[in-house]
């Protein structure tokens, strides 16, 4: 009888744990958290990686808070209709989902996050709403391929104390809601979806050409351009002080076009110096986890007579991908082969890792049997 209990106690513990882990795949693709951007009573936003190693998104991205405020006021919501309004005045009309108070905080904190971003990260927002009845959360995911950001609404106003921008059954404040985008002509229409991305059935995801979005450089003022023939026409006597106050504002003008011009630049060169402290942020992180890999095999020993470990090239393999294989950086793999960019070649040998090649080594080394020894007898052994 205590055999059978015991038996059974852990069938039952494996089906907790199978069930767990459909679980875990099912509703969060099996994400954790990478990095904390923002967190506040007004709502939070992070980092989370996609363990679907297929996953490849194009970060670290440089977006303009300006133009992820546009992205954010294009967010729409309308109740969806199950029968035509009896009258004009009960029409549902679509409402923006963020506010000019959540624009204002959101935009700047998610044009950070995906500056920061690795390729296999998604950022996640949750912003607190006020409401008759205290306060509510809408709550999304948010990550950039190609030239497209993907958008995808997982609360709306809902009233569910999750602080996760993961959904949650029969709270999500989406059931009978379409969520769109205006408009129109910067929403990409195709259902395709990038390989690895996390994907939830019963929510939208919008595909947003963020590009379009941008507002266009100011016009700079030029001063009216002079003909290179003018006709012979006397002039007017004027006075000595009209002619001096003419050639006060033309001076006046070629300044003003000149400082602009200069401002010019200046803006150029700070965007330009923004995007490079972006990438050197990421190289940074990359080497401070990579020297606290080597100070934990030092201390363990594992860096002792190291021999490296070599992978070919297959087509249609990236750096990224190698790298993710082995459970390594991408940034590693570029140091130990002395890479200049992820440009590699069919067949090319490169290094991923070392330590392994010693203890296959190890293993194939059989241990030699002694030979034992007997009495003879007439010269001969028994």
């Amino acid at each position: 009888m205590g055999l059978r209990r015991a038996g059974l106690d852990r069938l039952m513990f494996s089906s907790s744990v199978l069930l767990a882990i459909f679980v875990c795949v099912a509703m969060s693709g099996c994400a954790s958290l990478t990095g904390q951007i923002y967190e506040s009573a007004r709502g939070s936003v992070y980092l989370e990686e996609v363990h679907d190693w297929s996953f490849e998104a194009a970060h670290p991205i440089s977006i303009d808070p300006t133009t992820m405020a546009n992205v954010l006021r294009g967010v729409q919501i309308e109740e969806r209709q199950s029968m035509p309004p009896l009258t004009s005045s009960m029409e549902v009309r679509a409402v923006r989902v963020f506010s000019d108070e959540d624009v204002e905080l959101l935009a700047p904190l998610l044009a950070t996050a995906l500056s920061k971003a690795d390729p296999a990260d998604l950022v996640v927002f949750r912003i607190v709403q006020p409401a008759s009845a205290g306060t509510v959360r809408t709550a999304g995911t948010l990550y950039a391929h190609e030239y497209h950001l993907y958008l995808t609404l997982t609360q709306y106003r809902s009233n569910s104390d999750s602080k996760s921008g993961r959904q949650l059954s029969g709270s999500s404040g989406l059931t009978r809601r379409v969520v769109s985008f205006v408009p129109g002509s910067a929403q990409l229409h195709d259902t395709h979806m990038p390989p690895g991305a996390p994907v939830q059935s019963n929510l939208r995801t919008l595909i947003i050409n963020y590009a379009s979005l941008a507002e266009p450089p100011s016009q700079k003022p030029e001063l009216a351009k002079i003909p290179t023939t003018t006709p012979a026409i006397i002039p007017a006597p004027v006075s000595q002080g009209s002619a001096l106050n003419d050639r006060t504002s033309v001076d006046s003008a070629t300044k003003d076009v000149q400082s602009t011009e200069f401002l010019g630049r200046k803006l150029e060169e700070l965007r330009v110096s923004k995007e490079l402290a972006s990438k050197k942020d990421v190289e940074l992180k990359a080497m401070k986890r990579d020297i606290q890999s080597l100070r934990r095999q030092l201390a363990t020993g594992e860096a002792v007579g190291r021999m490296p470990i070599h992978h070919g090239v297959k087509p249609g393999e990236t750096v990224f991908r190698i790298a993710r294989n082995y459970g390594v950086r991408q940034e590693q793999v570029r140091k130990w082969n002395n890479l200049q960019n992820d440009k590699i070649e069919v067949g090319q040998k490169l290094i991923v890792g070392y330590g392994a090649e010693i203890q296959k080594l190890k293993a194939k080394k059989k241990p030699v049997q002694p030979v034992k020894k007997t009495a003879s007898v007439n010269g001969r052994q028994s």
